[in-house]
């Protein structure tokens, strides 16, 4: 019987990941990608694209078209992040409601296995001291923080439901932590501290714990539990605790530096906050280094991977070996692109001579005529992995190396007039775009 891989969110890190892997196995696969989506690149040859939304129904239909005769797994690996606590009608259109159109098409296909990509924050958070483990239902939702963790949380149950319903659908449920490792050509939190640190822009952080798996573990993981996955089941894949001070020992080792970042205490960490949001009620500006963010590097990050260690096999290697792997992969992609590191330096010289005007608000910045993110500029950032700072146009740099010569930064002023970096007024005013990040 002839085997096929549908695969959703193909072009993020997790994605390109799993796909390069079953293409080394000589797997036939076929991924929904969105249409003129620049991470394209990424994907490994062997692999069929199918352009379309999670959203759309005729796409759908197209990307399960196969042969009658084919035993089919569907890896569901595509969402829409958001480090917002906010709801936001796109976020759970895509997180719930495209899941529950995969599950339907599931179904419609008769496919093998549904294995779907949650996230550990899905999970009810326990006390400091105890490790968390897998649940058996997801609702209500009561206890989560942040609007992501819910719409994951909601998709989580409508997997488990329809599994429930129908005794002819198998299905399991994956939940990562953190991901990081190289390959990552979207530039994921992780790869943008390091590549800041290694160029002496991050001299601080804050005290606490992240969990940050393998992302070539975890496309193993993945990849196993399509076989060995129980059906109804739920599969947390992670690491080992880290803290910002362990990891920036870390890259000096990988890189071999010798830079001393300063940590921030809770204590401390909690009056910027508060200093951010009562600045924020006069600039109008939304603070980014929030409670949330902050909660996020504080929480009990520590997960039990027992589980999937036993029925699946997953093993995750040592944190040291990949942030050694990840700073050998960065140094590569630099020195494979020295043209676009040489623009990268002149762009971020040029904004922030811009910026040292004082009139400007915020920096937008896109690929191709599609916005990519927004940044104000009297606000650090607190990156995915909790409440790391980045300078207000740290991004940058990434984006440029992420998706080259194709990215252009548009600079907004307190008047909501828009320039570009080298002072120009813009005639007309391109899209805005929110802190989320579409990985359909």
């Amino acid at each position: 019987m002839n085997k096929v891989y549908i695969l959703t969110g193909a072009a993020g890190l997790l994605g390109s990941n799993i796909s390069r892997l079953l293409v080394e196995r000589g797997e036939t696969v076929r991924a929904l990608v969105l249409e003129g989506d620049p991470a394209i690149r990424c994907i490994p040859e062997g692999i069929e694209i199918i352009p379309g939304d999670l959203l759309n129904q005729e796409s759908l239909e197209t990307l399960f078209d196969v042969p009658e005769d084919s035993e089919v797994y569907v890896i569901h690996s595509a969402s829409v992040i958001t480090l917002r606590p906010d709801p936001n009608p796109k976020v759970y259109a895509v997180n719930v409601g495209g899941t529950k159109n995969i599950i339907e098409m599931c179904l419609k296909h008769k496919v093998k296995k549904l294995v779907y990509i949650s996230s550990t924050s899905a999970i009810p958070e326990l006390p400091h001291g105890q490790k968390i483990k897998e649940v058996d239902h997801f609702l209500p939702t009561d206890g989560l923080v942040g609007y992501y963790a819910v719409t994951k949380a909601e998709a989580s149950q409508a997997v488990l439901d329809a599994v429930r319903k129908h005794p002819e659908f198998d299905a399991s449920i994956v939940h990562p932590s953190g991901i990081c490792g190289p390959n990552d050509y979207a530039f994921g939190p992780v790869a943008q501290l390091i590549t800041q640190y290694m160029g002496g822009d991050m001299k601080i952080g804050l005290e606490g714990t992240f969990n940050s798996v393998d992302v070539r573990d975890l496309a193993a993981g993945v990849v196993a539990c399509c076989k060995k996955g129980r059906r109804g089941e739920c599969y947390i894949m992670g690491n080992e605790l880290v803290t910002m001070k362990e990891l920036y020992e870390l890259i000096n080792d990988a890189a071999d530096l010798d830079i001393h970042a300063a940590i921030l205490s809770k204590g401390i960490a909690n009056a910027v906050v508060k200093l951010l949001k009562f600045q924020s009620k006069f600039t109008g500006n939304e603070p980014l280094l929030t409670d949330f963010g902050l909660y996020n590097l504080t929480r009990n990050n520590d997960y039990d991977c027992t589980k999937a260690e036993t029925e699946l096999g997953f093993t995750c290697r040592p944190f040291a070996e990949t942030i050694r792997d990840e700073v050998l992969w960065l140094k590569e992609e630099a020195a494979n692109a020295p043209e676009i590191n040489e623009e990268v330096k002149k762009t971020a010289a040029a904004i922030s001579e811009r910026v040292k005007l004082g009139d400007i608000d915020r920096i937008i910045v896109y690929s191709d005529d599609e916005p990519l993110y927004t940044m104000p500029v009297k606000a650090s950032i607190a990156a995915g992995i909790g409440g790391i700072l980045f300078a207000p146009y740290a991004m940058i740099p990434a984006a440029m190396i992420a998706f080259g010569s194709n990215v252009q930064v548009e600079l907004e002023s307190h008047d909501g007039r828009r320039f570009d970096i080298k002072g120009n007024l813009i005639p007309k005013a391109g899209k805005t775009v929110g802190a989320i990040k579409d990985k359909r």
